[in-house]
Parts: structure tokens; sequence; C-alpha cells
């Protein structure tokens, strides 16, 4: 799961309208139909996928490029236009990860396309271009997301070579404590709090999520399980709610949104696993989840309901696709993600909701559509 206040005012100055006049204004899924793109950027790429939006509906993610060999990160822009992001020179490839409303791109180049090469975290915006963001001392670095500030989060080798989250503010990466092991740092909102994971030999089993305030925080603050040994935390929004999975009693991986302390279950589409991967600033969550049948679905939790994807009225889905993980929702209601089409290849999607299905929100709701991160 990433905005310029100019750009969203801009935007939903309609929704103000109507707000302000006692009317009733869009929200985000249950009740109304989408209109749905592939994201499949030029050159026939193979695969594709769509990893994170803004409010002015720009969209940033990676394909495989036409020849095969790597994938090639993109931005796209809300009228359809296609800009190639990387790989820097000398590269091989590049992935996009994370993005902020004024439109800057984070993610990794990489130095070869078999194996596990080197990473290299970036910075790219359509003016400006790219910058590499360096490392910790060591070989490796690779960047999850960025705020509103161009403060940018990820992890990082570092000279002894322990693999370090980060963040990088005006030039300089900052190490991110940890548990005593790994630390990866996944996003990072408009307050400068940064969740990620970390591991400790002490810890019982794998990594826990955890939150951290940059830059006054000396320790990391654990937010635990649901029972089981890990858990990962993947986005947070300026109210300071936070999303990933953690396993339960079971060890079954299940999303979870953890706010004031507290870490709770969102449960599953009748399965046994699911994944949250982003939240907008209403609190409605992205993420996938098992059927009963063990089919992986994209869905969006909201408002106390879990909604399938696939079970809403989405005008150009192809017969025989599946919607399979939604990775991040913006405070219009628009979700990126990725389906599969009938023969198992993989494509970027976007779903916008059409105007005049919208669902309703409350003036209350309203007044949560603040500026994310």
């Amino acid at each position: 799961m990433t905005f310029n206040r100019l750009n969203w005012a801009r935007s939903t100055s309609w929704i103000l309208a109507f707000a302000m006049a006692g009317l009733t204004v869009p929200g985000a899924a249950h009740g109304q139909s989408y209109d749905i793109t592939v994201l499949d950027p030029p050159g026939g790429s193979p695969e594709s996928y769509a990893s994170a939006l803004n409010n002015s509906g720009q969209v940033a993610g990676y394909s495989m490029a036409a020849g095969g060999g790597h994938f090639q990160a993109w931005c796209r822009e809300a009228d359809g236009a296609m800009h190639l992001v990387g790989p820097a020179p000398g590269r091989v490839g590049s992935y996009a990860y994370g993005f902020n409303e004024s439109g800057t791109v984070v993610g990794e180049n990489r130095d070869s396309s078999g194996g596990s090469p080197p990473s290299h975290a970036y910075m790219w915006t359509a003016h400006g271009g790219m910058i590499e963001l360096g490392t910790l001392g060591g070989s490796f670095s690779t960047a999850f997301d960025v705020n509103n500030g161009n403060k940018v989060v990820g992890w990082a080798d570092s000279t002894g070579g322990s693999r370090r989250g980060f963040v990088w503010d005006n030039g300089v990466m900052h190490e991110v404590p940890t548990f005593g092991g790994r630390s990866p740092a996944t996003a990072i909102n408009s307050s400068c709090l940064v969740v990620g994971f970390s591991s400790s030999s002490g810890m019982s089993g794998d990594q826990h999520a955890y939150l951290w305030q940059y830059p006054t925080d000396t320790e990391l603050t654990n937010l635990g399980t649901l029972g089981g040994t890990a858990s990962e935390a993947w986005d947070v929004n300026d109210s300071a709610q936070i999303v990933g999975w953690a396993y339960n009693s079971s060890n079954n991986s299940r999303a979870f949104l953890w706010e004031d302390g507290a870490m709770t279950d969102l449960g599953t589409l009748g399965g046994t696993r699911s994944v949250a991967n982003g939240i907008n600033e209403a609190g409605a969550v992205a993420g996938w989840a098992y059927t009963s049948n063990g089919e992986q679905h994209a869905c969006l939790w909201e408002d106390g309901l879990l909604i399938d994807l696939n079970d809403l009225d989405i005008t150009g889905l192809e017969s025989g696709w599946t919607l399979t993980s939604a990775m991040d929702v913006n405070d219009l209601g628009h979700i990126v993600g990725y389906a599969t089409d009938p023969g198992g290849a993989q494509y970027g999607f976007l779903l916008v909701p059409e105007p005049g299905t919208l669902a309703l929100l409350t003036i209350g709701g309203l007044l949560a559509l603040r500026r994310r991160r």
C-alpha cells in the first residue's frame, strides 16, 4: 500500500460539495459496480503486477519484459499514459513497490536476472528521473514505501552483512532498530510512523510485526501475533491503523488490523489463510483470502464486512479470470492488485467504481478521507 493535497482537493471537490449540502457521497465497495482495467504495459508483457496507487489515479507496478528474463517497473498515469521506470544504467531489471501522492516511485533495480541477484533501492519521478539510495555499507538494498515528505523505507545490508531496515531521509540512510535479527521497514505514514517486521534468535518461532516512530524512538514496539509464532506488518495509515498478517494458534496466516494496542483477526473467505496488504484513510483494507475450496481470491475488508472482489459487478472482467490479490486501495475506493487468466498468467488490474452506482458514505466517513502519508 502512498498524497499532494492540491491534487486530492481538486479530485474530490465535488464530494465536498455534496457533503456541505447534506447529501450522501461515494464510499468504497459493497453495493457498487466497477470498471476493470487490465494493466498490460507496452511490449506485450506476459506477466504484470500492480503494487500501489494514489488518490490522483496513478498506479505503480512491474511487468515481465517482452523478451523475458527480467522485470520492468512502470508508472501509469490516470489517463492511461505509461512511463517506464528504470532500470538504472548498468542494471538489468527494475521493480516498483511504493508510491506517494506526488508520483514518486520507489523500488529496486536488479544486477542480473537469475538466482538471487543483488538489489539496489531507488527513488524515481517523471521529471527528475531515478536515483539509487545506497546501502548501510553492504551490497544490497530494497525500498518498499515513500511518504509525501519523500522519506523512504526499506531494508539494506550493513558492512557486517546484517540486513536491517532503513529510513532514507534527505540523502542519508538511517538504520531501524531490531529485535536482534533482520528488520525490514515496509511502510511509513505522514507522521513518520514506520512499520515492518523483525526477527530475533530469542523470539519464539519467526519474525514479529513492529511499529517505530522515526526519528525519536530508540526501540521497536512488538505488535505480537494472533496466537502463533510470526507476524508481518505491511501498511499503516495516518490514524496509526496497521495491517499485515499474523499466525494464529494453528500457525495459519491471517490478515490482521492493529489499532490502539489490539490486533484483530480479519478472517477469511471460508478457507484457512488470509493476508492484508494495504489500508486507506477510511480503514478499508485490501488483501487476499482463501475460499472454502482453497482458492486465493482478492478481497476487501470494509465496515466490518469481508468482500470477495470476484463477487462484485465488474464491467469488462472476462469469463474465467480470477482476481487473485488486492494490493492497495485509495481513499476514492479504487483498488489495484493482480488477476489470473484462464491459462494461469497473472496481470495487474485497476478497479474503479462506476459513478452512477456508488455506495454511500456518511459525512463522518468523508472526514476520514484525509491525505494519506
